[in-house]
């Protein structure tokens, strides 16, 4: 599995991503196929957080098998020819549709982040797969490819949504208190940055699908892009709680 986050602040956007890669595998009889024993569930690492200098960022979550050995040779191939998040995140769903065809198995998306032209934030989710959300219906929630624009939240975040949730509504109900997800996305970008990684290292402790390294990257005006890593190293973020509170 794998949880991605991305934080608009108002001088930058930050993506985050894990690295881990999950692997189920099952022995099957060499004729029938049929299943012999139980299934294993082994750890690797693969990348999840793309730079495309220039036009933005990628991350990608979910059923990541389809796209990890495309993904980078496709951006790669696309520098200096687009301009930006709007039309990246076009090619992107392009990409699902034809390169990864993405239809055939389970969710895959990605969130694509950067900065318009004109100076204003662009962040968008491209996926296919279901919604998700608690104003989602259940019994009427096709998977399909969609592309939501995202500009305008805080934050966005996909993958693990199980155990993200939970975090996200303590965070969310704070917010309602004391404002603190607002006094995250407009401190510094340093404590941004610690926040985020924080928030993904919280969700490893708690579930061996996400882990590995933390990769985030921070996007500036001009779709200047820098990569951090081990930001918690840099200081205890529980302190950001610690401040505020």
């Amino acid at each position: 599995m794998t949880l991605v986050l991305s934080i608009r602040h108002p001088e930058a956007i930050v993506m985050a991503a894990d690295s881990r890669k999950t692997i189920f595998s099952t022995t099957v009889h060499h004729e029938t196929l049929e299943p012999i024993g139980a299934t294993t569930v082994a750890f690797g690492e693969a990348t999840k957080l793309f730079v495309l200098p220039g036009s933005g960022c990628v991350s990608m979550w979910g059923d990541i098998t389809r796209a990890e050995k495309h993904i980078s040779a496709f951006l790669h191939g696309l520098q200096g020819k687009i301009a930006g998040p709007d039309e990246l995140a076009n090619q992107i769903e392009d990409f699902l549709k034809h390169k990864a065809h993405a239809d055939y198995g389970d969710d895959l998306g990605f969130h694509i982040g950067g900065f318009r032209s004109d100076g204003q934030h662009a962040l968008f989710h491209v996926f296919w797969g279901m919604e998700r959300g608690p104003h989602i219906v259940p019994d009427d929630n096709p998977r399909d490819f969609k592309k939501h624009d995202h500009s305008s939240p805080l934050a966005v975040y996909n993958g693990q949504n199980a155990i993200a949730d939970s975090m996200f509504q303590f965070l969310f109900s704070l917010e309602q208190e004391v404002g603190i997800v607002t006094w995250i996305a407009n401190h510094t970008i340093a404590k941004t940055v610690q926040f985020a990684d924080f928030v993904l290292r919280y969700v490893a402790k708690i579930d061996p699908t996400v882990g590995g390294q933390i990769n985030v990257a921070v996007i500036y005006p001009g779709n200047r892009v820098k990569l951090v890593k081990n930001a918690t190293e840099v200081a205890i973020p529980i302190a950001i709680l610690q401040d505020l509170l």
